[in-house]
């Protein structure tokens, strides 16, 4: 009952030697994709697994981390039949640094957060995208260039449409700021749209995915 409020069956770790817990679907299928070329080595023996219901669970993160430590307290007492937590590794979102240094001083287990908004702020590289549109739209006549896909996205990531609040102009104009604050998910789901007349949707548990092995 407690791995299904997490959204985790008993299969999705049995074996294990540890576990990392991470923000969701799209970060379980990833995350190993990035460490198999980074560093293969690093989490020999760990699965990474996501906790699939954040939507039920997560109002504030802080709020989330609570319950998060709580089940994970609960998950391995008695009998130890659970592996044990490496850590947790979430999306920054919308947090300020403030938060989210309050929330890595948790106990017991690690917490951290990637540098940007969410995983999918990794992948705004254009030629990535046009190589993944084309793989996808195949009735569009022509195909999707990266110099295309470029200048669309030079021209809307400025939209305030994609930021937690209305962003200054400075910030705007900070293409470093731009790319941790923006909502890349949802840039990618107009982009996407765009470029296929919608006849392709954005999906990130097969996009991201997509994206992140061309890369």
């Amino acid at each position: 009952s407690l791995l299904a409020e997490l959204g985790v069956s008993l299969s999705d770790v049995f074996g294990a030697d540890s576990i990392l817990w991470v923000e969701g679907p799209t970060e379980e299928l990833c995350f190993p994709l990035v460490l198999s070329e980074l560093a293969p080595k690093l989490l020999t023996g760990t699965k990474i697994v996501s906790i699939k219901n954040t939507g039920d669970l997560l109002g504030k993160k802080a709020h989330f981390a609570d319950v998060m430590f709580d089940l994970y307290k609960r998950i391995s007492g008695g009998n130890n039949l659970y592996p044990p937590a490496v850590g947790f590794v979430f999306d920054k979102e919308c947090l300020s640094d403030s938060d989210i240094e309050a929330l890595k001083r948790r106990k017991p287990h690690p917490i951290e957060f990637i540098k940007r908004r969410m995983y999918e702020n990794y992948l705004l590289h254009p030629d990535a995208i046009a190589f993944v549109l084309n793989q996808e739209d195949r009735e569009r006549e022509q195909s999707v260039a990266g110099e295309e896909v470029r200048e669309w996205l030079e021209t809307n990531k400025s939209n305030n449409d994609y930021f937690p609040k209305n962003p200054t102009q400075q910030e705007l104009s900070n293409p470093q700021w731009v790319d941790e604050n923006i909502d890349a998910a949802k840039l990618l789901g107009i982009l996407f749209d765009k470029f296929s007349e919608a006849r392709v949707e954005f999906r990130k548990t097969k996009h991201s995915v997509m994206l992140t092995e061309w890369l």
